[in-house]
């Protein structure tokens, strides 16, 4: 018993510490401002940024900008017979103005499963060898910063 209130009063005492020690950060303190309490004190001595709500002079800016669309990427080609294709012939990318992007080719999914983008040359040119639908994933990436992500499925025939 005396155990039980023993450590019952260790932790009282303790907690008056505590209520004490908080009460002389949030109250006790004062600096030569008149600001009481620590989080006055910080507070005051933090720069304060002023937003101006008179002129939001950013904001057409931010509508044109936001009106714009994503690149759009086309597939030209109907299917390919077996042999070497340059993609960039057949799959092409344009902006919300119409010009002319370039592709990024991310991934070549072979038929049978197997990736085989590492076979795609720099020109995108690839060896079709065997007939089957191939999965090919192409990027496209504007000016503005906005990007299109686009999966293909392209038919490869026999010749």
């Amino acid at each position: 018993m005396k155990q039980i209130i023993g450590q019952y009063g260790k932790f009282l005492l303790e907690g008056m510490i505590l209520v004490i020690l908080l009460m002389l950060l949030f109250v006790g303190i004062r600096d030569d401002a008149g600001n009481q309490g620590v989080p006055h004190i910080v507070g005051a001595r933090l720069p304060t940024g002023g937003i101006n709500y008179e002129g939001y002079s950013d904001f057409e800016a931010y509508h044109a900008e936001s009106g714009k669309t994503a690149p759009k990427i086309e597939f030209s080609g109907g299917g390919f017979e077996t042999g070497t294709v340059r993609l960039s012939d057949y799959i092409h990318a344009v902006d919300h103005a119409g010009h002319d992007l370039q592709i990024k080719v991310v991934e070549i999914i072979h038929p049978d499963g197997s990736d085989i983008t590492g076979t795609l040359q720099p020109d995108t040119e690839i060896s079709l060898d065997n007939p089957g639908i191939y999965s090919v994933k192409v990027c496209a990436l504007d000016d503005g910063g906005r990007k299109t992500v686009c999966t293909l499925d392209i038919p490869v025939n026999k010749t």
